[in-house]
């Protein structure tokens, strides 16, 4: 989620608050966030709907196919890193699936999934964090667990992305 939140005061004038960046903002005043639901393999996962910037499909974009194993395509003329979720996942790949762009400020990174299914708003009361040391690593892909009514699904963190 992009944004920032700052607080501060000059002595005896009060403290000064600055919301700034409309997916925070956006997702304070609503109170929920809007997480596109997508499955890899048995896996179930949700990305926050606001940093997905384009669904591409393979069909139409045959190098995409070829460039996983890469770890690296072009969109849009430009170099964009892939994370395979299926290998991290150590899931087998069931069929074509659909590429996510997801943008986090200039940074852009493409995400094989399965399947798009649906965007939910899920209030973020909702997502339990992930203990420490499950995922550890550098920079951990996920940042938190939900129940999606059917099942438990594990929230990206577009960050971890980057």
């Amino acid at each position: 989620m992009a944004g920032r939140f700052a607080a501060g005061g000059a002595g005896g004038r009060g403290t000064r608050m600055s919301l700034t960046g409309l997916d925070l903002w956006t997702s304070f005043w609503r109170g929920s966030m809007k997480l596109l639901m997508v499955s890899v393999g048995q896996g179930r996962y949700a990305v926050s709907a606001d940093a997905v910037a384009r669904i591409l499909d393979p069909e139409l974009e045959p190098e995409l196919r070829r460039a996983v194993q890469e770890g690296q395509a072009a969109v849009e003329g430009q170099p964009v890193r892939i994370v395979d979720l299926h290998r991290l996942a150590g899931e087998t790949r069931t069929g074509t699936g659909v590429f996510l762009l997801v943008r986090l400020g200039s940074a852009r990174t493409l995400l094989p999934v399965d399947q798009a299914e649906a965007i939910r708003e899920v209030a973020p009361s909702a997502i339990a964090p992930l203990p420490p040391f499950i995922f550890a690593g550098e920079k951990r892909l996920f940042r938190g667990v939900f129940d999606d009514g059917e099942r438990a699904r594990l929230l990206l963190d577009e960050e971890a992305l980057r």
